[in-house]
């Protein structure tokens, strides 16, 4: 079975001592960076304010707390980031990917539960082609051609979807969406034969490992790796959906929360080598690049 690790939030204000874990393990995996093209926020602020307020919060009440900056921040402005980034794309362990366009909207203080509604611009606001397409090319900076997505908080809305479909973008993205009609028509039909399959005869629905066909596009689920994160469970998930013939899965993590100290008394950072390490004496796993699915 194929495993993507999925690195979101990628953008100006990181620098290349976030990759120390990666470093570790760089001759193993790949890893898929999905990135923020720009940011008006200091990103570090962004991360503090969203921790004391929370999962269900009033976007109004963390905009209010946020520090700005003067001019939006692009990723390619950041020289040291970039020439770390071009060398190992280059060197082939590390891919490009599109995460939303700035991560923030300011049209909706609709509140989400166990979610950060402030940050799920793709749900909330609408997105032109153009504005989508600046953005991609913004990355292309750093990889020949951006051929995946993924909106913030894992979370689009049917029109936006419809949009970056549009676009040739593979997305990566909560698969509830699939309850909504408008985009369940468009999925293949044999991709609602396997939905079926595993929801109803191997009763298994936490997780579909397989790549869902929309349009002419490719529809990807994700399992999480963050600090509420049990590693002996992820573990075990990942290999039972093995054992029932998975195709594939999409790990999400984040840099931002390597640090971050877990339950078990390890970091994010060392639970993600440690998950790593045992998925590799398994000797069952093959690690790819989300643009070689």
């Amino acid at each position: 079975m194929k495993i993507v690790f999925r690195d979101d939030d990628l953008n100006y204000d990181f620098n290349i001592n976030d990759f120390n874990y990666y470093e570790q393990i760089k001759d193993i995996i790949k890893v898929s960076f999905f990135c923020v093209p720009k940011i008006d926020f200091k990103w570090p602020n962004y991360l503090e304010v969203c921790e004391s307020f929370g999962p269900g919060s009033n976007p109004t009440s963390i905009r209010k707390k946020m520090k700005w900056y003067e001019d939006s921040r692009y990723l390619h402005e950041n020289i040291i980031l970039m020439k770390y980034l071009l060398k190992n794309v280059k060197l082939g362990w590390m891919s490009i990917c599109l995460h939303g366009s700035k991560h923030y909207q300011t049209v909706s203080d609709v509140i989400l539960e166990r979610n950060f509604s402030f940050g799920a611009e793709y749900l909330l606001s609408s997105f032109e082609k153009r504005d989508i397409l600046h953005d991609i090319k913004s990355l292309e900076k750093f990889d020949s051609k951006i051929s995946w997505f993924a909106p913030p908080q894992n979370l689009i809305s049917p029109l936006n979807l419809k949009k970056v479909a549009s676009l040739g973008l593979n997305i990566s993205c909560d698969l509830t969406i699939l309850k909504n009609l408008q985009v369940f028509v468009r999925v293949k039909l044999r991709s609602i034969v396997k939905l079926f399959y595993w929801k109803v005869v191997k009763r298994i629905r936490f997780y579909y490992p397989f790549v869902v066909e929309y349009a002419d596009i490719k529809l990807l689920g994700v399992l999480r790796l963050n600090s509420e994160t049990d590693i002996n469970d992820l573990f075990n998930q990942i290999c039972y959906l093995e054992k029932m013939g998975g195709e594939v899965i999409a790990i999400n993590t984040h840099l931002s929360a390597f640090n971050i100290v877990t339950k078990n008394g390890k970091t994010v950072g060392e639970n993600l080598v440690e998950l790593v390490m045992r998925l590799k004496r398994t000797n069952k796993f093959e690690f790819v690049s989300v643009n070689e699915l």
